[in-house]
C-alpha cells in the first residue's frame, strides 16, 4: 500500500467484512472519540476531493453489500500464487 487512500480503503473493507464484535470493540477503542475529533475540527474537511469521492464510493459499495471479505481476498491470492508456482 502506498497511499493514505489505499490504507483507508483496506481498513473500510476489513471493517465492513468482520462480524466479530470483540474486534469491532477494539477498533472503536483505538480510534479517537467523535467529541475529540470535533474539537480538532472535522476531519472530513481535511480530505481532498479524491479522498472524499473514494470514501463515498466505498460506503455506497458497502451499503450494496459489494465488499469482499479479507478472508476471500487472501484465499484468492493464495490460489493465484499456487498456480503461478506450478
Amino acid at each position: 500500500m502506498s497511499s493514505i487512500i489505499e490504507f483507508r480503503h483496506e481498513i473500510v473493507q476489513r471493517l465492513f467484512s468482520t462480524e466479530d464484535k470483540s474486534v469491532l470493540q477494539k477498533i472503536l477503542h483505538l480510534l479517537p472519540s467523535v467529541s475529540s475529533l470535533q474539537k480538532e475540527g472535522d476531519w472530513w474537511n481535511e480530505l481532498d476531493a479524491e479522498e472524499r469521492r473514494f470514501l463515498d464510493e466505498s460506503a455506497r459499495e458497502a451499503n450494496r453489500d459489494e465488499v469482499v471479505s479479507h478472508e476471500a481476498v487472501m484465499a484468492e491470492s493464495e490460489s493465484l500464487l499456487r498456480r503461478q508456482r506450478n
